[in-house]
């Protein structure tokens, strides 16, 4: 989707096609976002509760649900936005 977003943005911006150079544009910061918040974010907080045992999880166990939460907040809401700014681009004014 990044990949394709992006190629979009370039098409679009060598045609001239403003509104859908933009809308695009914006949709590859919000693929973007995504994958850097789930890569630093949500990645290093799945690997670390891999280790843990179901009947003996850290005393803290509840931040890092906590964080992980906060993380897929961030990235739901970069991955709809993306969505619906793709929707956008697509019937902009050409």
């Amino acid at each position: 989707a990044l990949a394709v977003s992006l190629a979009l943005t370039i098409t679009a911006g060598v045609q001239g096609k403003g509104a859908c150079t933009v809308l695009a544009g914006l949709t590859v910061l919000s693929l973007a976002t995504n994958i850097v918040v789930t890569v630093r974010g949500d990645l290093p907080i799945n690997v670390a509760m891999a280790s843990w045992q179901a009947d003996n999880p850290p005393s803290d166990w509840e931040n890092h649900r906590a964080r992980w939460n906060a993380f897929n907040r961030i990235r739901t809401v970069a991955a709809v936005t993306a969505f619906v700014l793709l929707a956008v681009a697509s019937i902009a004014p050409h």
